[in-house]
C-alpha cells in the first residue's frame, strides 16, 4: 500500500497495526538545517565526515551501514566472495537510475571507482578503500588505462579481485569515496546527481543546499519532502534556532557553553554522538630518542590526558581510553597507557639514557607559520618537562610542508599532532593504516613484523570470534610498544526540535535523515 492511500479514520483505526498512521500524516514537510558544507559534493573528494554525512543522502554505493553500523546491500542486490578470500561478486539490483533517469549499470560503478582513484584527484581516503584492487598500481602509474580487478559483466554483474584476502573489502564500500556519480554530472552549472534517497534541487558550494525526496529511490523510502541546508555556523545561529527558524543545528564550539548549560531552555534539545576519529601524540619511531620504546612509553604516561580534556577544551571532545574511538572499541581492549608520574619515570629510567640529561634535543613540530603555538601543545610540553625533566623545542612549519613530510617515509620530525579518522566503522579502519610497517599512513615509522603478521591474518579472518581475539592482540601489542599516544576524540553536537522523530544519529556515512518526520 502506497503511504499516500487515502483511508478513513474508522477503517485507519482497525488497521492500526498495518499502517503508520490515518492518512500516514507521519509523510511530508520540510526539514530546516544549518552545518558546515563543503565547496564540493564530489564523492571522490570529500573532506570530512560531515561531508560524507551528506554525500550518503544523495549518492549510493554498493554496499551501505545499517542503523547498528553493519554492512548490507545496497546498490548491490548481494555479495559473494571467494574461497580465497579475494575476489567479490555484486550484481546490481535491476531497474536503478541515478537522479538523472539515467539507467545505472555496473559499469558506472567502475568509472566511478577509477575516477576516484585518478592520481590527477590524488585522494587519500579512496586509495586507503580500494588500493588492494589488482591492478589499482599499474593504473595510477600510468601503465594501464584501466584497473584490471574492476570486471564488468553484462549490465548489471562487478566482479572484484583484490591482490590479497580482505574480508572487511564490503565494510569499506560504506564509504561515500566509492559511490556512485553520474556520468552526466561536470564541473560546470550542473547539479550534483547520484542515486540516494534524497536529489539536489539547489546548490551554492559552501552557502546552501536544497534536497527533495527521490521518488524512484529504490530503498526505503524518504518520509520527509525536503531539507534545505544553509551553510556554516554564525553568531545568530543560536538565536535563528531559538526563533524556530531551523530544526536542526549544528552547534558551534563558541555556543557550546550555553547549550551544555543544564539552565538553558536549549539544552533539552541537545544530542552528541563521539566522532569516528582520535588525535594522537605522534612519536617518530626512527629518530633518537623516540627510536627506544621507554621513552615512548615515559612520555605515554607522564600526559594527563583529563587534564587536557577539561582544562584546554572545557570537556567539549572525548578523553581517548584506547587506539580506537569510542564507537569501535570493545570492552576488554587494550588501555592505553593512563597518567602515572611514577611509571613515567621508572620508563625512562629503564631506558637506555637513563636520564632526562642524556636525551637528545627534543623538538615538537607544529604546523602554521603565526600565532603563538595551540594550547594542547603547550599543555604536552609542560606537562612532559615537568613530570621527566625534559626540555622540548617547538618547531613551526607551514601546513604544506608539514603534511607532505608527515606523509614521506623518511619523515623529519620528533613529535607532533595528528588526528586520524575511520573510513568505515571497523576497528581494522584504525589499526591497519596507522600500525603496519608499510602502510603509507604509518607517520610514526612504527615497525613490528608480528603485528604486520597479526593485521594480515586479521584481514582474512571469517570466524568473528576468531578475527575479535586477533584484533585484541594487536591492540596489546601495539599499546605496550607504544609508537603513538591517543590523546582525545571529537564529539558533535547538535540541537534538534523534539518535533523531530526517529531521530538515529551516527558518526559514520550513512542517510539517517530519510527515516525522520515531523511531528503532525
Amino acid at each position: 500500500m502506497k503511504r499516500r492511500t487515502l483511508l478513513t479514520c474508522s477503517l485507519a483505526g482497525l488497521l492500526a497495526p498495518l499502517i503508520l498512521a490515518c492518512g500516514d500524516k507521519r509523510t511530508g514537510g520540510t526539514v530546516r538545517i544549518q552545518m558546515p558544507l563543503p565547496a564540493d559534493l564530489d564523492p571522490a573528494t570529500l573532506q570530512t565526515d560531515l561531508d560524507a554525512q551528506l554525500a550518503a543522502h544523495t549518492y549510493s554505493g554498493l554496499v551501505m551501514l545499517n542503523a547498528e553500523g553493519e554492512p548490507i546491500p545496497d546498490l548491490a542486490q548481494r555479495w559473494a566472495i571467494s574461497p580465497d578470500g579475494r575476489t567479490y561478486q555484486f550484481p546490481l539490483r535491476p531497474g536503478l537510475r541515478f537522479h538523472t533517469g539515467e539507467q545505472i549499470a555496473a559499469e558506472h560503478v567502475k568509472d566511478s571507482w577509477e575516477r576516484a582513484l585518478d592520481p590527477e584527484i590524488e585522494m587519500p581516503g579512496a586509495l586507503r578503500l580500494l588500493g588492494k584492487i589488482a591492478g589499482v598500481a599499474r593504473y595510477r602509474n600510468g601503465l594501464a588505462r584501466d584497473i584490471s580487478g574492476i570486471r564488468v559483466i553484462g549490465t548489471r554483474n562487478l566482479e572484484v579481485e583484490l591482490t590479497e584476502a580482505e574480508l572487511t573489502f564490503p565494510a569499506k564500500l560504506t564509504h561515500p569515496h566509492t559511490y556512485v556519480r553520474s556520468p552526466t554530472q561536470s564541473a560546470d552549472n550542473r547539479l550534483p546527481a547520484g542515486s540516494g534517497p534524497f536529489a539536489v534541487t539547489d546548490w551554492i558550494p559552501g552557502e546552501m543546499l536544497n534536497l527533495a525526496r527521490s521518488e524512484d529511490f529504490y530503498g526505503f523510502e524518504p518520509l520527509l519532502d525536503r531539507i534545505e541546508v544553509t551553510g556554516g555556523v554564525d553568531a545568530e545561529s543560536l538565536d535563528r534556532y531559538a526563533q524556530d527558524e531551523l530544526d536542526i543545528l549544528y552547534v558551534g564550539v563558541n555556543d557550546l557553553p550555553l547549550v551544555l548549560d543544564r539552565n538553558n531552555p536549549l539544552n533539552k534539545d541537545l544530542h552528541t554522538y563521539d566522532g569516528l576519529d582520535m588525535t594522537y601524540l605522534a612519536m617518530n619511531n626512527r629518530l633518537p630518542p623516540f627510536n627506544d620504546e621507554g621513552v615512548r612509553q615515559a612520555f605515554a604516561f607522564a600526559i594527563d590526558r583529563a587534564a587536557i580534556v577539561e582544562q584546554v577544551f572545557s570537556n567539549a571532545v572525548g578523553k581517548a581510553t584506547s587506539l580506537l574511538p569510542p564507537a569501535l572499541a570493545r570492552t576488554g581492549d587494550a588501555a592505553t597507557a593512563d597518567f602515572d608520574v611514577f611509571k613515567a619515570r621508572q620508563a625512562l629510567s629503564d631506558s637506555r639514557y637513563r636520564d632526562a640529561s642524556n636525551l637528545p634535543e627534543v623538538t615538537f613540530t607544529v604546523p602554521g607559520t603565526r600565532g603563538p603555538a595551540p594550547a594542547t601543545v603547550l599543555a604536552l610540553i609542560n606537562m612532559v618537562q615537568q613530570h621527566l625533566g625534559v626540555s622540548i623545542q617547538i618547531q613551526r612549519e607551514p601546513w604544506a610542508a608539514f603534511l607532505a613530510n608527515v606523509e614521506r617515509r623518511d619523515n623529519p620530525y620528533q613529535l607532533f599532532l595528528f588526528t586520524w579518522h575511520a573510513d568505515y566503522p571497523d576497528p581494522q579502519s584504525v589499526l591497519d593504516p596507522l600500525f603496519r610497517s608499510n602502510s603509507l599512513s604509518n607517520n610514526s615509522g612504527y615497525v613490528n613484523p608480528e603485528v604486520d603478521n597479526l593485521l594480515l591474518a586479521a584481514r582474512g579472518e571469517r570466524s568473528s570470534s576468531e578475527r575479535q581475539t586477533t584484533v585484541a592482540e594487536i591492540e596489546r601489542r601495539v599499546t605496550v610498544d607504544a609508537p603513538v599516544t591517543p590523546l582525545w576524540h571529537s564529539k558533535t553536537y547538535l540541537l534538534i526540535k523534539p518535533r523531530l522523530h526517529d531521530v538515529q544519529l551516527s558518526p559514520s556515512a550513512r542517510p539517517w535523515l530519510n527515516r525522520v518526520y515531523l511531528e503532525s
